[in-house]
């Protein structure tokens, strides 16, 4: 963002966090980074589970009767799909650059 082209001028990298000298602060940080994105995964995967099952279902999709092949069916789907996604893109900035244009599309309609 801004923040980061004023600190680190024109060589600044899409994760901000790789233009800092590796300290045990920044390490640390970098350590809460991925606490953050370990723990808010599950907040993301239940909503697009239960999305999934009401697209499959229709109307019939009660997210409080799935079954339980269907609840893992869907959780290894997405869980798989994100593994994939992250193994085709590591670096943090494309995957945003990504969503804002397509977040920037959505927006202008």
């Amino acid at each position: 963002g801004i923040g980061g082209a004023l600190a680190f001028g024109m060589k600044v990298d899409g994760n901000v966090l790789n233009n800092f000298p590796v300290t045990p602060l920044i390490v640390l940080f970098k350590c809460g980074f991925l606490l953050c994105i370990a723990l808010s995964f599950p907040l993301v995967v239940y909503p697009s589970r239960i999305s999934i099952n009401s697209l499959y279902l229709g109307d019939k999709g009660d997210p409080n009767h799935m079954t339980n092949n269907m609840f893992r069916g869907i959780t290894g789907a997405l869980i798989m799909s994100s593994l994939l996604v992250s193994i085709m893109f590591p670096k943090v900035d494309t995957i945003l650059a990504l969503s804002g244009a397509t977040a920037g599309c959505f927006i202008g309609l």
